[in-house]
């Protein structure tokens, strides 16, 4: 409750023991649901006007990289679903914190939106961490690759000392902060000036952009591992997993 209080509606998604009016096709099979307020005037709007919670999937196929505006809705889903509400690009960016709150332990299973020190702050204590669960995941992106685009995706720990290992490869770089590179390449930088809170909300309409460009792969590093660059690391790190 001072979860919910503190952050809805906004990026925080609980996860709770489901009960048994709760049916398992609204859970994926699991005794437990998870639970979101979003801050946005469309969706409070549309959920004020039901007489029952909203169960919905995430609006994008398994495994690929999430959306961000209706865009990228119509692209990946345009031809299996009726219609698309559109609510303008998201304004976080990266998809919301879930907090299992079922137990003794406050236990983070998926870093997002909302800074893991703003949850310790609120609750007194420490966080747990328990954001990868491959073989039976108890929440949306605790695979290792996920978040995926279709061109390879590489992580490298310096992008300007390695760019000239790929000189033979037409190659794209989703980067962040002060970086020269050659004027051929094709860069978008996720935040010029350094701000994660701009780095996440471009971070998936700019994999979007790159994947869609005619480069051979996407080349990219790590953002500082502090506040919501915690949440862009993880979404990088199952991107580029085994690609």
């Amino acid at each position: 409750m001072k979860l919910a209080n503190a952050f809805w509606p906004g990026p925080l998604t609980l996860l709770l023991k489901k009960k048994s009016n709760i049916p398992y096709i609204a859970t994926a099979g699991s005794d437990y649901v998870a639970v979101r307020v979003p801050n946005h005037p469309m969706t409070l709007s549309l959920l004020s006007q039901l007489e029952f919670p909203l169960v919905a999937p995430s609006a994008n196929p398994f495994g690929f990289i999430s959306p961000t505006t209706a865009e990228h809705v119509e692209a990946q889903l345009g031809n299996v679903i009726p219609y698309i509400l559109d609510g303008d690009e998201c304004a976080v960016g990266i998809e919301s914190t879930i907090v299992d709150c079922s137990g003794d332990e406050v236990v983070i299973m998926r870093l997002g939106g909302l800074d893991v020190a703003h949850i310790e702050a609120v609750i007194g204590k420490k966080v747990v961490l328990h954001v990868s669960q491959n073989s039976n995941p108890n929440a949306p992106g605790q695979l290792d690759k996920h978040y995926s685009p279709n061109k390879p995706f590489k992580i490298v720990d310096n992008i300007e000392a390695h760019i000239k290992e790929y000189a033979d490869q037409k190659i794209s770089v989703l980067s962040f902060g002060e970086i020269h590179l050659p004027a051929h390449i094709i860069n978008y930088n996720l935040s010029e000036k350094g701000s994660l809170e701009e780095a996440a909300k471009n971070l998936f309409s700019m994999m979007h952009l790159l994947d869609q460009s005619d480069s051979e792969m996407i080349v990219t590093d790590l953002v500082p591992p502090e506040g919501l660059g915690l949440a862009i690391n993880d979404r990088l790190m199952r991107a580029a997993h085994k690609s």
